[in-house]
């Protein structure tokens, strides 16, 4: 009895080391599943935010592509964390009707162009979020507020990946006639000027689509050119004037113009041939003629087979002006 009461005492303290091992064991084994399971819960919390980022990203893009967006639904996917340098490409089959507008990684962010997709997206092309939102003509306020964020005033089209063209937010601002403050928000977030587009630079595409001659004179204080493609397929320096000129444009689109360069007969010519404005033929007239060169003669002819000068006293002083120069 003893014995076994001697014995008892010992198999109770080795059971007692014995559950503690286990126990230890035990805890070690649950810490262990604990940080796994936790380790598998930051990875599962990692693809939702990942795919919550890609969810506002095409909410962003819906929000862009759409005229009736406001500038508080843009401004609040912003602030949880949207992209603005989100891009998209469009990626049309048109031999099996298979149609697509995909971002960066390939995935789709918009099926079914026919229904869905804005008309500018016909061409097969990559998009940046400010680049949509100019096309579909967003307010200054949207516009201000992507660049704000940090949109790339470039976008993804520039001269260094398109050699022969360069399709930019400046540009799709000016083909658009977006307002000058559009125009102004571009250039300040450095928006380059000094770019084309076939055979068109800012410049030429500003005195094309506005009558508001600050327009064109802030793009080439900003270093845009005015190049035009001649028939040996070479880019050459053009006359911003004679362009102007060309396009019948008012006295006060183009008296900056008249004032900033030397007289000739090419822009007298291209005025005679073209416009309904007599004030500004005669505008031209106010500078003096001394070049030998200038075909007055032909610019004279040219007045008199033009029904807006044809019987104008305007003409009256080209006549006194040619008869001077001969003297």
């Amino acid at each position: 009895m003893q014995a076994a009461l001697a014995i008892s005492p010992g198999r109770d303290l080795f059971n007692y080391c014995w559950e503690a091992e286990i126990s230890e064991l035990l805890l070690v084994h649950i810490h262990i599943s604990f940080a796994a399971i936790q380790s598998i819960l930051n990875r599962m919390a990692a693809l939702k935010k990942g795919k919550w980022m890609k969810k506002i990203d095409v909410q962003l893009f819906d929000l862009c592509r759409n005229p009736k967006s406001s500038v508080e639904q843009i401004r609040k996917l912003l602030s949880e964390g949207a992209n603005p340098n989100f891009e998209v490409t469009t990626d049309w089959d048109h031999e099996s009707e298979g149609e697509a507008v995909l971002d960066r990684k390939k995935k789709v962010v918009l099926a079914n162009k026919s229904e869905m997709s804005p008309d500018f997206m016909e061409e097969e092309r990559e998009y940046s979020m400010l680049m949509v939102a100019l096309e579909v003509g967003h307010s200054n306020e949207i516009i201000s507020l992507l660049l704000e964020k940090g949109a790339n005033p470039e976008g993804p089209h520039t001269l260094e990946r398109h050699e022969v063209w360069s399709y930019t937010p400046l540009i799709i601002a000016l083909q658009k006639s977006a307002p000058f403050e559009v125009v102004q928000a571009l250039l300040k977030f450095g928006a380059e000027a000094d770019t084309f587009d076939g055979d068109a630079t800012p410049a030429i595409i500003a005195i094309t689509n506005y009558a508001n001659p600050e327009v064109y004179q802030t793009l080439l204080k900003s270093g845009s050119q005015v190049l035009t493609n001649d028939i040996d397929d070479n880019y050459v320096e053009d006359s911003l004037l004679r362009i102007g000129l060309s396009l019948d444009r008012s006295l006060r689109s183009l008296k900056p113009l008249i004032v900033g360069e030397c007289p000739s007969d090419l822009p007298l010519l291209a005025c005679a041939m073209n416009t309904t404005r007599p004030n500004v033929f005669a505008a031209l007239l106010d500078h003096e003629f001394q070049d030998e060169e200038v075909d007055l003669v032909g610019v004279l002819r040219a007045a008199r087979n033009n029904p807006a000068l044809k019987n104008h006293a305007v003409l009256q002083r080209l006549e006194e002006i040619i008869r001077e120069m001969e003297e």
